[in-house]
């Protein structure tokens, strides 16, 4: 734990984690995904220092940052170097005269929760609080991906901070990432008999040090290989009809990226309706499909996160699952029968720790609910 001044004055900032149900590895691509904040997240627990500096350590990471709010550093190959670059950021539109010294807890491992959108907020939020600055929305969305995109090489889409900030208690965001369109649709009936059951594998994913940019260049080389006359950014930039007039010219991988990316869109506009009409078994059915398309046409995944989540499609209660983020190690999401839930999670555990059971200890399970954005 950070060590505290006497007498000092503790603040303490908060920011969600997030899920995305259906909509997966298609944001970078300019898609409409679906997310929602969760009940889980980082808060990071601090006080006001005299002078620039910064000193912060982290539950997860045995290394502390060392800083100050006027470098313009960032070490690639640490933890911290999201912080840095929020330092970046703000340093270019502030005048940052104050730092802060504190602890960041987290409520869940990382991998394929916003983890890295989500220190990069509440750290943001504590910097600017001591400051005397307001951060609005839009600010800290175009944030998150300056830093990543621009500071860090992560080519990561907008539905990590746009869920984080912008969702709603009991409700799902389905986000255009094209346009930057959003819309809440609740449903509270949802509650009545299903559960949402987050499953930790027990094998740590760092988005910053896996093969997600080679996925997406990936999908950039579909893209470029369909081109003709006309010049495409994006596959959302392809018409359907186009993409079958010019199918022969792709390899194997680059036809399953586009059939992912088409079939993934189909999905969100059936789970729009699905949630809105609280018709949960074929929401389910939708996260089942989209995970199952994310392994064997998009190319993602780890071997324990694929092994739960066929795990999870086993046992009785289980309405839907797909696995979190990039797929590559890290969390799954599921939605279960409420009145299941003890047995399911007993299930889950036997089955998958039979496998794996070198991660006994580490392998963990949660029942979460969907809250609300972050506080601004």
């Amino acid at each position: 734990m950070a060590i505290f001044s006497k007498g000092c004055e503790i603040i303490k900032d908060y920011c969600p984690f997030r899920i995305c149900p259906i909509g997966a590895h298609i944001d970078h691509q300019s898609g409409m995904v679906v997310g929602a904040a969760i009940n889980l997240g980082i808060t990071i627990e601090y006080e006001k220092t005299n002078d620039s500096q910064i000193l912060i350590k982290s539950e997860m990471h045995s290394i502390e940052f060392k800083g100050d709010i006027h470098s313009d550093e960032i070490h690639f190959q640490c933890w911290y170097a999201y912080l840095e670059g929020v330092i970046c950021f703000l340093n270019e539109k502030y005048d940052l005269k104050f730092g802060i010294s504190g602890t960041i807890i987290s409520d869940w491992p990382s991998g394929g929760i916003s983890s890295s959108a989500a220190i990069q907020i509440a750290f943001a939020k504590a910097l600017t609080k001591v400051n005397n600055i307001l951060l609005n929305a839009n600010e800290l969305i175009s944030m998150v991906c300056y830093v990543e995109k621009e500071l860090l090489n992560i080519n990561i889409g907008y539905l990590d901070p746009y869920a984080i900030i912008c969702s709603k208690k009991d409700s799902m965001m389905f986000l255009d990432t094209k346009t930057n369109y959003y819309k809440i649709i609740k449903n509270t009936s949802f509650n009545e008999k299903y559960q949402f059951l987050l499953v930790f594998s027990g094998y740590d994913r760092k988005l910053m040090f896996s093969n997600y940019n080679n996925k997406i260049k990936e999908c950039e080389q579909a893209v470029k290989k369909i081109s003709n006359t006309i010049e495409f950014n994006k596959m959302r930039d392809v018409p359907q009809y186009i993409f079958f007039r010019n199918k022969y010219k792709l390899d194997d991988i680059s036809y399953r990226k586009f059939v992912h990316f088409y079939d993934e869109m189909s999905r969100v506009a059936s789970g729009l309706k699905a949630w809105r009409e609280n018709d949960i078994t074929t929401f389910g059915k939708l996260m089942n499909a989209s995970c199952e398309s994310s392994i064997y046409n998009y190319g993602s995944g780890s071997d324990p996160l694929i092994d739960l989540h066929h795990v999870m499609i086993s046992i009785d209660g289980v309405i839907g699952s797909r696995f979190l983020g990039a797929g590559i190690n890290g969390s799954l999401i599921a939605i279960i029968e409420r009145n299941k839930k003890d047995v399911i999670v007993k299930n889950i555990s036997t089955k998958y720790l039979q496998k794996y059971p070198s991660m006994k200890d580490k392998f963990k399970t949660c029942f979460v609910s969907i809250e609300n954005g972050v506080e601004l």
